[in-house]
């Protein structure tokens, strides 16, 4: 039951977080988990689609009426988990052959606002 849940809330879509990190997923010298590279990059995907039309302020009031990308760049200092890439390991070139198959990612169909290649390689340089 859980797997079916799972596989529903998949369906829904998951944005530019997930297509960021699954291409950096695949450099196995680095074993990047998944979850952190997506909390990592949730402060800056925040920003980048603050000016799309969805209901930031619904968001903010989720995280107490503040700015929901410094909420969550506080939370991963809080909980002293990585808030650059460099800390991880990942350098320039990763993030180069990356930004193609990120701007690719079936999780783009479903981000707010359109993203492309060019997105990526800023936001990926952004949080290095």
């Amino acid at each position: 039951w859980c797997s079916v849940l799972g596989g529903l809330a998949f369906q829904k879509g998951l944005g530019v977080v997930h297509a960021l990190s699954h291409p950096l997923g695949r450099f196995e010298d680095l074993r990047l988990h998944h979850g952190t590279l997506n909390g990592l990059f949730l402060p800056e995907v925040l920003r980048f689609n603050a000016n799309a039309k969805i209901e930031m302020k619904t968001v903010s009031n989720a995280v107490g009426g503040v700015d929901p990308a410094s909420f969550f760049e506080d939370l991963l200092v809080a909980l002293n988990l990585p808030s650059r890439l460099s800390e991880l390991g990942v350098t320039e070139s990763h993030i180069q052959s990356s930004a193609t198959l990120a701007a690719t990612d079936h999780c783009v169909a479903t981000n707010p606002r359109p993203f492309s290649e060019v997105d990526a390689l800023n936001l990926y340089r952004r949080c290095l």
